[in-house]
């Protein structure tokens, strides 16, 4: 580094629509409020006595893999250095990342899904919590929302889980379910 201009993210917040990212320069709205210029997936790790972890999907339980996260658009605020991405599907998760072109040299062939794998702004997070909505866009829409356990807090209960120490009285709410994939996914009340 020569003291030159450098383009780096500095600060992030999480809310449960979006997260808002700061960075060390103002930011070119005109390719920074594009949500298609970025690209966000999150994973979760497996909490264990093991050493390391596979990448598992934050969506299906114990399937290896990363979930897309849909951005439904981009702002950048009033300051002209933060960009807030509207991710109304956010949950907690271990591994979030996001991919950000926020300047002209970020976007250059016209095709973006290329450009931005090959040059945007990586930012990997850990989101432990959500912050309430951030309301300070064009567009907000108040939604309802469940957020989700923490993936660590579903880990543990897993390792405490013993499937042999279920007591009798304990299964007697329990009904068959059956699951017919199709076209459609059909949920039926007896086998």
């Amino acid at each position: 580094y020569c003291g030159d201009r450098v383009q780096l993210p500095v600060g992030f917040h999480v809310y449960q629509n979006g997260v808002s990212v700061t960075f060390s320069e103002n930011i070119d709205r005109t390719i920074a409020e594009q949500a298609g210029n970025h690209f966000a997936q999150c994973w979760n790790y497996r909490y264990s006595a093991a050493y390391g972890s596979n990448e598992y999907s934050t969506r299906h339980a114990g399937v290896r893999g990363h979930d897309r996260v849909m951005i439904r658009s981009a702002h950048v605020l009033a300051d002209q250095r933060t960009l807030f991405l509207e991710m109304p599907d956010l949950q907690p998760v271990n591994q979030l990342h996001l991919k950000l072109a926020v300047e002209a040299g970020n976007v250059e062939s016209g095709d973006k899904a290329s450009d931005v794998a090959q040059s945007g702004r990586d930012l990997f997070v850990t989101v432990h919590k959500l912050d309430k909505p951030f309301t300070k866009f064009p567009g907000y829409r108040p939604a309802p929302k469940t957020i989700a356990a923490h993936p660590m807090l579903a880990d543990l209960v897993l390792v405490d889980a013993d499937p042999t120490k279920v007591e009798p009285s304990g299964l007697k709410d329990i009904r068959a379910v059956m699951t017919i994939i199709g076209g459609n996914v059909v949920w039926s009340n007896g086998l």
